[in-house]
């Protein structure tokens, strides 16, 4: 309670900079298990903090200075075909209610992060921000994989000691699963390497470094650890950036000849590689499988009977059973159907080209700018990897929703207009 009071006192009061302290706070250190219930509406911490970083918006008059792009608005479209689709499949009240909460949750954070956002200096701090902030987060996590208690816990919604793998503890934090927490941590290396480049930054840099590898690593999982090496490999290939276009079609190339080669599809290379890391690399490619195979069944509106496509299903409180959507994109389609899918993959791919525009327009300035950017684009791949092995949930959708506001800020006309001033000048 003392940290969600300070939080929402702090993100009204503090100056715009330093206003996404007290979310990015919120999410890192409090879990889903303290709640109000009002009406049958769930107000977890970070719900809370978006009540009072909308305040601070409408009484500082911050919205009135941003102006929708076209990230905003398929982002916008994305949501709203979401809570329809679902509410239209399920057709009950529990449902819409439930549909209502998530777009609150990512439309609220979502325009909140682009309102306090306005520029590179803004992102710079975030990332330092973000590498102190997280230190006590992976301290406390290396603390539960040496002794297997969780002191999240004692906040409840998470369980006071974690599952074992292979001999391993499998560490959560404040996070609901451990892939969730492993992949906040995978998604941070990239921005935590941007540091490594400005002035003054390179003790944060390498705190923020340290701290996201300890996350990835105590979570042990296979699928945040892809993910971190993919964010390693997209970071070493910085220097050959002026060759990406070919090294892309290449990429492209190698995968047609594996899916020639490979007795099963292309996508069972999830299976081999998980054969190396450890997980459940097989049922992820099973799952993507039985995905394409029963598109009559989900395409118009997603599914509700997904838990006959695999060979074991979950249940909820009410009882109904569902496979075990462990992808992110599977998830799009099997609880919106094919409109919902489409425009979540379309804001990818306009965060793509928003990304290699501006690398072009940077292509004059300081490497330290150009860096920051290809860190951007670096864990934007991060996550997109992530989405293979674990459908995004719990705090975690802030990591994402920070992403795509920074992306969607280099869209902005007051932001282009300094690019090409440093593009003059330099």
């Amino acid at each position: 309670m003392l940290i969600l009071i300070l939080s929402s006192a702090f993100i009204v009061c503090l100056p715009r900079r330093y206003a996404t302290i007290p979310v990015l706070c919120v999410m890192a250190y409090l879990t889903q298990g303290q709640q109000l219930i009002l009406a049958n509406f769930n107000l977890y911490p970070i719900r809370i903090i978006i009540i009072f970083g909308w305040l601070r918006l409408f009484l500082r008059g911050e919205w009135r200075l941003l102006q929708l792009n076209i990230i905003d608005k398929i982002f916008i479209l994305w949501v709203f075909a979401s809570l329809i689709t679902y509410s239209l499949l399920y057709q009950t009240t529990q449902a819409f209610v439930y549909k209502v909460g998530f777009v609150y949750d990512v439309t609220g954070l979502y325009f909140l992060f682009r309102c306090l956002i306005k520029g590179i200096d803004d992102i710079v701090n975030i990332f330092s921000i973000m590498a102190i902030l997280i230190l006590p987060l992976a301290i406390f996590m290396l603390y539960e994989y040496n002794t297997n208690i969780n002191m999240f816990s004692y906040f409840g919604g998470v369980p006071e000691h974690g599952e074992i793998r292979d001999g391993r503890i499998r560490c959560r934090g404040a996070f609901q699963h451990p892939i969730l927490a492993g992949s906040f941590g995978a998604s941070m290396l990239p921005l935590f390497s941007a540091l490594w480049r400005q002035k003054g930054k390179k003790i944060i840099s390498v705190i923020g470094i340290v701290s996201s590898t300890i996350i990835v690593v105590t979570s042990s999982s296979s699928g945040p650890l892809m993910a971190y090496i993919t964010g390693l490999a997209w970071l070493g290939l910085w220097r050959y950036r002026a060759y990406m276009k070919y090294i892309v079609w290449s990429s492209l190339g190698l995968v047609v000849i594996l899916g020639v080669i490979m007795k099963a599809p292309i996508y069972y290379i999830i299976d081999r590689i998980a054969g190396i890391t450890g997980g459940s690399g097989w049922y992820r490619s099973y799952l993507i499988e039985q995905f394409i195979e029963h598109f009559g069944e989900w395409w118009l509106l997603g599914t509700k009977e997904s838990a006959k496509w695999m060979p074991f299903y979950l249940t909820d409180s009410n009882d109904r059973v569902f496979a075990d959507i462990t992808n992110h994109y599977v998830a799009q389609g099997v609880n919106g159907g094919l409109l919902t899918l489409t425009l979540f993959i379309l804001i990818i791919v306009l965060c793509i080209r928003t990304i290699g525009s501006t690398l072009k327009q940077f292509s004059a300035c300081q490497p330290a700018q150009q860096y920051l950017i290809w860190t951007i684009n670096a864990t934007l791949i991060v996550h997109l990897a992530s989405f293979l092995s674990v459908s995004y949930y719990d705090q975690v959708i802030v990591a994402w929703l920070l992403l795509l506001s920074m992306i969607s800020m280099l869209l902005d006309k007051h932001y282009a207009q300094t690019n090409i001033r440093c593009k003059h000048s330099s």
